[in-house]
């Protein structure tokens, strides 16, 4: 571990509402193959001719591709479905950035305790969760509810009766669409508090227990508790260190100081302070970002004479074998 660790905080879930539910699946099985292939194509048309009237820039508009799903069911009956959005591409686009953001806000807000299969268990320091859950809550002001609004517009528009009109042509009834729901939930996240600290000692209630089986299994508890502290501690620890060396890797390839970079290393240095990791933010992550706004020369120059090498990259290793000690393995 390294010095100073503290963990606590709240195991969390972050929930995003999905690009897919703006989409419309259609049975097209009475059709025939060349009247199916004609109704593809012009939806693609007429939804490409939306995308463009609503984009701001129209030159990069990609055109539209269909799910069109064909399965042979006997000698007899094929199923032919269709599967759309009948929105606008940027409604699609602004789920999928949003949910962009709120796993880039958990990489630089939260540090992974473990992996189970493949989802990550991640821990929100006490002092950055309500940061954390504003940020959540701006993504519900600034893209729920106005892409709610917008869809509730689009559908009252003559491009949504476009599309009707494209399906009824084709032997669809239009009322599909009407009665279609499109839900656009809430980002939000779910918080689950824990606290590494607990004490049975200290517990009021586990101090009247005095029966022997009793006290044996709050013994067995105990150092359940204390065996994960260590486990996650040191996941923490190895999750910070991967952090830190990519970073300063980065800063070694880049050449020059980008915001970007900037960002991410203050985000880094809150987080090691909300995780009580002081001497490693007060003797090197702080003192490296105040070196950010210098000129490249001098922050070369500060670097060999801190640490006696031209790279950060050395020198976060460096520093990190001088500070960094590891429990006994009979602990």
């Amino acid at each position: 571990m390294l010095k100073g660790m503290e963990l606590g905080g709240f195991l969390i879930d972050c929930h995003s509402p999905s690009e897919t539910n703006l989409d419309i699946e259609i049975d097209c099985s009475h059709m025939s193959w060349d009247k199916y292939q004609s109704l593809i194509v012009e939806l693609e048309d007429l939804l490409s001719s939306i995308d463009e009237a609503h984009s701001a820039r129209s030159w990069l508009v990609k055109g539209r591709s269909l799910k069109a799903r064909y399965r042979r069911v006997s000698q007899d009956e094929r199923r032919r479905r269709l599967r759309f959005s009948p929105f606008p591409s940027k409604f699609w686009n602004m789920l999928t950035n949003a949910r962009g953001q709120v796993y880039n806000l958990v990489n630089l807000s939260c540090v992974v305790l473990e992996e189970v299969g493949m989802r990550k268990v991640y821990l929100l320091p006490k002092a950055i969760a309500p940061g954390f859950v504003e940020a959540i809550d701006l993504l519900n002001k600034t893209i729920a509810e106005p892409l709610r609004k917008g869809i509730d517009e689009f559908r009252k528009g003559k491009e949504y009766f476009a599309i009707e009109t494209c399906l009824h042509k084709y032997g669809v009834d239009p009322s599909i669409l009407q009665e279609a729901v499109f839900s656009v939930g809430r980002f939000r996240v779910d918080v689950t508090p824990v606290d590494f600290s607990y004490s049975i000692d200290e517990d009021a209630y586990y101090q009247k227990v005095r029966w022997e089986h009793a006290m044996r299994g709050l013994e067995l508890l105990s150092k359940q508790i204390e065996q994960k502290y260590r486990e996650y501690s040191m996941s923490a620890v190895k999750d910070m260190i991967d952090r830190l060396t990519a970073l300063s890797e980065k800063y070694d390839s880049l050449g020059v100081v980008q915001a970007g970079f900037k960002k991410k290393w203050r985000k880094l240095t809150d987080l090691c302070d909300s995780l009580g990791m002081k001497e490693l933010v007060e003797n090197f992550l702080e003192p490296v970002c105040e070196t950010l706004d210098q000129e490249k020369a001098e922050r070369a120059q500060w670097i060999v004479d801190t640490f006696g090498t031209n790279s950060l990259s050395d020198a976060t290793k460096k520093y990190l074998s001088q500070t960094l000690f590891l429990e006994e393995k009979n602990e």
